[in-house]
């Protein structure tokens, strides 16, 4: 059977319409956990590292009630948005980092990476095991852009890891500080 111009155009109409179908559920997954992150926001303590919200997420992952929470927030939207992730569920912010899934923050300095919505920004205090973890809320403009984070504060002023609530932050990588972004990650959805 031989296909006529018409033909062949409406197939190819066809396929172009398939594949960007197909391209807009794939983005659309891809952000799926930064919508219910969104929904969060500023989402304040009642006491210290606490709140019926907090509670939940912490102990989503095992964490003692009044625990530092910004990672059990993480992995408690990932799980709420079925994202896969090869990593220990726990309330440090380190164990987000995946053999397979992370890269530097170097990396996006160098330009060989970007930072895009959705990805998972880790923080890390000095050289010590302690540091932070959010959401990165839109794709950056190079080293700068938005985040959603827990437990952190509302502006630059007060405790950047261990704050009073939800928020979307203003943030940059900038590797030689003390309190630095060191890794991001980027999960899958199944």
């Amino acid at each position: 059977m031989q296909y006529t111009y018409y033909q062949f155009r409406l197939s190819l109409l066809f396929v172009l319409a398939v594949l960007f179908l197909f391209s807009f559920q794939t983005f659309a997954k891809q952000v799926k956990h930064v919508e219910i992150a969104k929904l969060f926001v500023g989402h304040t303590e009642v006491k210290p590292n606490r709140s019926a919200l907090i509670d939940t997420v912490n102990k989503h992952v095992k964490n003692p009630l009044g625990s530092p929470y910004c990672a059990a927030f993480v992995y408690w939207i990932l799980d709420k948005a079925n994202v896969n992730y090869d990593t220990k569920k726990s309330g440090l912010a380190r164990h987000l980092v995946s053999k397979k899934y992370t890269f530097s923050a170097t990396s996006v300095l160098l330009g060989i990476n970007k930072v895009k919505k959705g990805d998972i920004l880790i923080w890390k205090k000095g050289e010590t095991i302690f540091g932070h973890t959010g959401f990165v809320y839109s794709d950056w403009n190079g080293k700068k852009g938005y985040t959603i984070e827990a437990n952190t504060s509302k502006g630059i002023k007060g405790s950047q890891s261990n704050g009073d609530g939800i928020y979307k932050r203003y943030r940059e990588i900038k590797p030689y500080d003390y309190f630095r972004i060191n890794w991001i990650t980027r999960f899958e959805y199944d």
